[in-house]
Order: C-alpha cells, then sequence, then structure tokens
C-alpha cells in the first residue's frame, strides 16, 4: 500500500493505532469550543462588571473558575463531575 491508495487521514489513523479522524472537522470543532470558551469569558466579565486588564488576583480567579464551571456545563460534562474549586488562600 503507497500513500496515493490511502488518504492522509487514514494514513495517520493507522500508523498511530487510532480510528481515522478528519482533520478539517477535528481543526473547527477546536475552534467552537475555543469562540465558546471565549465568549464565556467576556459574558462573565461583562456580567460582574470585571475589566480583567484591571481586575485584582481575585476578580482574576473568581471569574476564571466562573468561566471554566459555565463552559463545562455548557460543552455537556455531567453536573457531577463539575467542581466548583473556590478562591486560593
Amino acid at each position: 500500500m503507497n500513500s496515493s491508495d490511502v488518504g492522509v487521514n487514514e494514513m495517520a489513523g493507522k500508523i498511530v493505532g487510532c480510528p481515522p479522524k478528519n482533520i478539517q472537522e477535528e481543526y473547527w470543532e477546536g475552534q467552537r469550543n475555543s469562540e465558546l470558551w471565549y465568549n464565556t469569558f467576556f459574558e462573565i466579565c461583562r456580567k460582574y462588571n470585571i475589566q480583567w486588564s484591571k481586575a485584582t488576583e481575585k476578580d482574576r480567579d473568581f471569574v476564571t473558575e466562573m468561566t471554566r464551571v459555565t463552559y463545562q456545563n455548557r460543552i455537556g460534562v455531567p453536573k457531577e463531575q463539575i467542581h466548583f474549586f473556590g478562591p486560593r488562600i
């Protein structure tokens, strides 16, 4: 078998030993997840009137944690697997 017989995605799957995946779909899925993360981040900042560049460490920790929890909820992570870590001490 040579590379002209099989697509790049299929070859990659055989070499690594994992099922073939469409690299373009993976890329766009990552872009959608990234966009959702940043949209959630900015939404949290607006909701709590926090300007990141002027925020205290405590406010940044809060926004980061709220963004993580909200994002995980939106992508469908089961609620029992989402844990709020709270502020750093």
